[in-house]
């Protein structure tokens, strides 16, 4: 592990590619703030449960996440999955060749895995 006044690169390097990865950094944390920034929910989220299961979460301060097996409503799986499949064969109809085939592979699979069985 490098002290934090040592260089973890090569200083027989040109001066210009010492800084490059420390201007890369810094500019990759300044966008992943912007980034969170506008993604950060500036509105409610809501969200429906039991008075139980309300309990849980406000007492552990977390939502859990778990397996669409387990959920009371299964609809809620369907309509969650028919909306990413709807979207994602819209970005399926890109002239870029890898998103387009990334798309096609990814439907293809949605289609043809079962849901309602551990795999």
């Amino acid at each position: 592990m490098t002290k934090p006044s040592e260089s973890p690169f090569d200083p027989s390097l040109p001066s210009e590619l010492l800084v490059a990865p420390r201007e890369l950094e810094a500019w990759s944390q300044a966008q992943l703030l912007i980034e969170q920034n506008e993604s950060t929910p500036s509105e409610p989220l809501f969200h429906y449960t039991g008075e139980e299961a309300l309990k849980g979460i406000l007492g552990i301060e977390r939502l859990w996440c778990f397996s669409h097996l387990h959920q009371t409503d299964h609809t809620e799986f369907e309509y969650s999955l028919a909306i990413a499949r709807r979207l994602i064969k819209t970005l399926e109809q890109s002239q870029d060749p890898v998103t387009h085939h990334f798309c096609a592979c990814l439907d293809d699979l949605l289609e043809n895995v079962f849901f309602d069985r551990h795999l």
